[in-house]
């Protein structure tokens, strides 16, 4: 079932509160500038100066989709159905389970947009060219990959549709958490991290406690990562992958929510090594997408190329990584996040 067929989402608006009531800590997390000692607002009330304007960003920048769109077009939107994802992955235990589940088939649409407009984009990211008029396209497989995007594009801003996504989005609990199953969440948030939210910490004590289990992963993870080699091989590419969306989802999880850094803790430049690190395996990850994509051109010719410029830039990145001492990087991050 997918937005288009809601018929009742408008109404589930007003089944996502319930009588029950919950204790929020007054602590340092305030986010109306007024100083601590205020009252912090609670995990669904969080949720709800987050999710719905995230999903206005993104409904406004689909008009960008259409018939003739080209490939280097969709990034800025794409970038903005990330956020609004990340949004409803965190506050996933905000929205109602009380008549099906509408919270889960929102989220497997916004990942199947998110997957076939990059899909689409990687028709120029695997060129390596900066400028668009440079690149060089098949007409029919933009075509091919371009006619997905659009079809999707019309169904999640269908009226009705649109409509029931606006309602139940912006209507999360703010006085109950509803019981989520882990296989239905995003592996690099609270399914990643074993852990649930509480009534009992406000909302930004919820996502700091989750930020820190998930850069202690991170750190764990870090030894087997340096030890990849090969990643033009799929069988390499899953901890490669796993580790650097971890890293870019506390990246962002930072950028969206500053106030779980402690003030008096300076963690700008560890923050900046850690977006220069996301760009980097972004860069590597390019290059593995045009690895795959000469691959199944059969183009022998450029696989090999593109395996020697892998090893070359892993080879690379990780001496970078070491040089940069990325495990005291995630610990200080780790640290200077508020309790």
């Amino acid at each position: 079932m997918r937005l288009a067929a809601w018929s009742t989402l408008t109404l589930l608006a007003f089944a996502a509160g319930c009588t029950t009531a919950a204790e929020v800590d007054d602590a340092w997390d305030v986010v109306d500038g007024k100083g601590d000692g205020g009252r912090a607002l609670a995990y669904g009330e969080l949720a709800r100066t987050k999710v719905g304007p995230a999903l206005a960003r993104v409904i406004e920048g689909l008009a960008v989709i259409d018939d003739d769109v080209r490939p280097d077009e969709p990034k800025a939107v794409r970038k903005q159905l990330a956020e609004l994802r990340d949004y409803v992955d965190l506050f996933a235990y905000a929205y109602s389970t009380k008549h099906g589940d509408p919270w889960r088939e929102l989220r497997d649409q916004l990942d199947d947009g998110y997957e076939l407009i990059g899909a689409f984009k990687d028709l120029f990211d695997r060129q390596g060219v900066e400028d668009p008029a440079a690149a060089r396209y098949d007409e029919d497989e933009v075509d091919e990959r371009r006619a997905p995007v659009v079809a999707w594009t019309e169904a999640f801003l269908d009226a009705d549709a649109r409509e029931a996504a606006e309602a139940y989005l912006g209507a999360p609990s703010t006085t109950k958490l509803y019981p989520r199953d882990r296989d239905d969440l995003s592996p690099y948030f609270w399914a990643g991290a074993e852990l649930e939210p509480k009534l009992s910490r406000s909302g930004l004590k919820n996502l700091g406690r989750l930020s820190r289990a998930l850069l202690e992963l991170a750190e764990d993870d870090y030894d087997e990562v340096l030890d990849l080699r090969d990643l033009h091989e799929e069988d390499n590419q899953e901890v490669f992958h796993s580790f650097r969306k971890r890293i870019r989802g506390q990246v962002r999880a930072v950028a969206y929510f500053p106030e779980l850094v402690d003030p008096e803790a300076d963690v700008a430049a560890q923050l900046a090594t850690l977006t220069e690190l996301v760009d980097r395996y972004g860069a590597v990850n390019d290059l593995i997408a045009r690895y795959a994509a000469a691959h199944e051109r059969d183009d022998d010719d450029l696989e090999d190329e593109l395996e020697d410029e892998i090893r070359d830039a892993w080879r690379e990145l990780r001496t970078w990584q070491r040089d940069a001492d990325i495990d005291d990087v995630l610990d200080d991050v780790h640290d200077a996040l508020r309790h």
